[in-house]
């Protein structure tokens, strides 16, 4: 099958109509099954494509003045219900230690919640490895049970800084909106100016988030550095949850 159209001097050419059937929900299943690559990517080392996952989250959740998202065109943005598998906001969750490693005195601010990473102490020669990983990942792990609403889900704070000198605070949406349309993922803005959804509270919290210290974790009276900081790692467990949320419909 063909078209035959002009162009703008006036010359005809011919556009070939795609034989495969589009629609929305092949869409949102070839989406779907990215989302499960890009985790296993992340999984065998690769962090970074964290960027990418937020570009999936913005095909599969953003709606704009002129592009609908792929939930809302499949009727299904108002439906759906979302995995919350943030920790508790009081004590001290998610910590994986690996042998060898023995006392330890831990401490860190009651004024500072990372929801959504695990804590991992690795033994190496002489020292004590200290990196963020997503909760899925920890053996300690459980799938919670509670679901709540999209806007809920998105709107959730995931990382708090509050004190008499400093207020952060970071949702789900913010994390993923930032990442992707100003630090790499599908735009890289080296001002982060604050044009676009989120104002200038949300992107200075964000790169507060992306900071090896954000946690302010004391081990032995020492704040410690992490190897890596717990963006990414909160990424891929939101990708965590927006599969197991997604699975029914698919």
């Amino acid at each position: 099958m063909f078209r035959r159209i002009f162009n703008t001097i006036n010359q005809p050419f011919v556009l070939l109509e795609m034989k495969t059937e589009r629609t929305a929900q092949l869409a949102l299943k070839d989406k779907i099954n990215n989302l499960k690559l890009l985790c296993k990517v992340y999984d065998e080392g690769n962090l970074a494509i964290a960027k990418e996952i937020s570009v999936i989250w913005r095909v599969l959740f953003l709606d704009t003045n002129k592009d609908s998202s792929l939930l809302t065109q499949c009727g299904l943005k108002d439906k759906i219900q979302m995995l919350d598998s943030s920790s508790p906001r009081v004590g001290i969750s998610y910590f994986n230690i690996g042998s060898g490693i023995s006392n330890l005195n831990l401490s860190f601010p009651s004024n500072i919640y990372c929801g959504l990473v695990c804590k991992d102490f690795k033994k190496q020669e002489n020292s004590i490895k200290f990196s963020f990983s997503p909760l899925c990942n920890s053996s300690q792990y459980k799938k919670p049970k509670r679901l709540v609403s999209l806007k809920e889900w998105s709107d959730a704070i995931i990382y708090e800084v509050h004190g008499d000198n400093v207020n952060f605070s970071l949702s789900r949406a913010a994390l993923l909106y930032i990442l992707c349309n100003k630090d790499g993922g599908a735009h890289f803005d080296k001002t982060f100016t604050t044009r676009g959804r989120f104002d200038h509270k949300s992107i200075a919290s964000y790169i507060a988030f992306r900071d090896d210290q954000a946690l302010h974790l004391m081990v032995n009276g020492v704040d410690v550095r992490f190897v890596n900081d717990p963006a990414y790692p909160s990424v891929r467990q939101i990708a965590h949850e927006v599969l197991a949320s997604l699975e029914e419909y698919m």
